[in-house]
């Protein structure tokens, strides 16, 4: 991820074993890439999904395992 500034603070996160998956939270972030799901196809990185709510932006990492 290429953010135009950096962070004030490390984002806000959670994660889940079932599904595998971690989410991050970016206060004060937009998503300006247009997508809201990247496929990524890693050995470990399925996918990345991107939702954004308001002026906040969370960005899920959908796990291989």
């Amino acid at each position: 991820m290429t953010m135009k500034e950096p962070l004030a603070a490390a984002p806000a996160g959670f994660s889940i074993n079932n599904p595998p998956r971690i989410a991050l939270d970016f206060p004060a972030t937009a998503n300006a890439t247009g997508k809201s799901m990247q496929d990524i196809g890693d050995a470990v990185l399925r996918s990345l999904n991107i939702v954004q709510a308001g002026t906040r932006t969370r960005v899920v990492l959908n796990l291989v395992k």
